[in-house]
């Protein structure tokens, strides 16, 4: 797509890639290392996978996320 014309090096799913290149790196592992570890369970692959995922799951993958999107966001 045209917003990552020249940028496609950066184009990527990697959550450790992304965080590092974020420059929030230390915060997020330092503040976050409890959430982080749902979250980086996540892969390309999950986002259609249902079957063996439990509600449980799912609320803890979303409070992680949220709890580290309000710390990028504070900084």
């Amino acid at each position: 797509s045209r917003e990552f014309k020249g940028l496609q090096s950066f184009k990527t799913h990697n959550l450790n890639m992304l965080l590092r290149l974020s420059g929030y790196d230390d915060s997020v592992r330092q503040k976050r290392q409890n959430e982080w570890s749902i979250v980086i369970k996540w892969n390309t692959e999950a986002r259609c996978r249902i079957q063996g995922v439990s509600e449980s799951d799912v609320k803890d993958t979303l409070r992680a996320v949220t709890s580290i999107v309000a710390l990028l966001v504070k900084s």
